[in-house]
């Protein structure tokens, strides 16, 4: 079907109206962002120096497809529903914006996104916790990494909801625990975890399907 499609614009295209201007939005991270959709087409959606890893959403009127080689997404609309929709957009560098789509007449449309970061970026939550403490010489720092290492590559995925284990060191306290997906699946958050004293938040896997489980671990200061 989407050979098809393509085809007939490409057969089509000396008949068609001009293509549609591609559509800018800048959305802060954890914001919303607004666009719209083809219903005759094929609408493709990038979000600018980074890539889409998922699109989360209950249902869609939309067949989506992932590239896994630029992180773009492209939509065709299936013939469901004519309304606007919504849902979360995850990006490779761990970004996170809800979206709302409505439908367009237009036959393609490009949809270009940037997100501002409103947080800096961490490369695990080690990083964040090597700059929180003081160098101190001759004593074992608490390694965030050195955590992953023992729980978080194990092979198999964590069994139970909660707590697992706890590592303290240099005034820091780094909590790993197991969250659950539930019967629907779920987007984690660092925002779910964060409350006074978390110095640092790291996930091992952020959109998880039905009854899935992923490793997190949040690094306080503590004794």
């Amino acid at each position: 079907m989407w050979r098809a499609v393509l085809l007939a614009m490409v057969l089509l295209g000396g008949a068609m109206p001009a293509l549609a201007t591609p559509q800018r939005h800048s959305v802060n991270e954890d914001g919303t962002v607004r666009f719209r959709a083809t219903t005759i087409g094929i609408t493709r959606v990038s979000v600018l120096g980074d890539r889409i890893v998922s699109i989360v959403a209950d249902a869609s009127s939309y067949d989506m497809r992932n590239d896994a080689n630029t992180g773009d997404v492209f939509l065709r609309f299936t013939g469901q529903g004519d309304g606007s929709e919504g849902g979360y957009i995850v990006t490779e560098s761990g970004m996170t914006v809800s979206y709302t789509v409505s439908p367009s007449n237009n036959p393609t449309e490009t949809v270009l996104i940037t997100i501002r970061p409103v947080r800096p970026r961490e490369a695990g939550a080690a990083a964040a916790a090597a700059a929180a403490r003081p160098a101190v010489a001759g004593r074992t720092a608490l390694s965030t990494d050195n955590v992953i290492a023992e729980k978080i590559t194990r092979p198999q995925a964590p069994r139970r909801n909660g707590r697992v284990a706890t590592y303290r060191a240099n005034g820091l306290v780094a909590t790993v625990r197991a969250a659950s997906a539930g019967a629907q699946g779920r987007l984690l958050r660092e925002q779910e975890f964060y409350a006074e004293g978390v110095r640092a938040v790291w996930i091992q896997r952020r959109s998880l399907g039905p009854r899935e489980t992923s490793w997190v671990i949040v690094v306080t200061a503590g004794s």
